[in-house]
């Protein structure tokens, strides 16, 4: 017998898992894609310590997350953008507050314009 046929089909109208990719129209000629982001079994190594104190005496003196709030991180792929990415998570496993990232990037589907790697 084959195995496959034992599995259970997926249900279309289920919703999509947390780490589930999705891609929005967002302009005729531009295309967002959004993604979940949550650290992976192979974790990376940990930002600075330095760093991590500077962005997290930035987030309490100006208030910039409060619980439940859903960030939303532009990626470039370059370093600045990544490093961010790399801090946010850290703090979201040792601040107060509870919060969800997800990261985007937008290909405007013109080469020539826009290469993110």
């Amino acid at each position: 017998p084959d195995e496959a046929q034992n599995v259970p089909e997926a249900d279309s109208a289920a919703a999509p898992s947390p780490s589930a990719e999705f891609t929005a129209e967002v302009m005729p000629q531009c295309r967002m894609t959004v993604a979940n982001v949550s650290t992976s079994a192979a974790e990376p190594k940990k930002p600075p310590k330095r760093l991590m104190k500077l962005i997290g005496e930035a987030v309490r003196d100006f208030g910039l997350i409060e619980e439940g709030d859903q960030l939303l991180l532009g990626l470039s792929g370059g370093k600045d953008s990544l490093c961010l990415l790399h801090c946010l998570l850290e703090l979201q496993k040792r601040a107060p507050v509870r919060f969800t990232i997800a990261g985007a990037t937008v290909d405007p589907g013109n080469e020539m314009s826009f290469n993110p790697r």
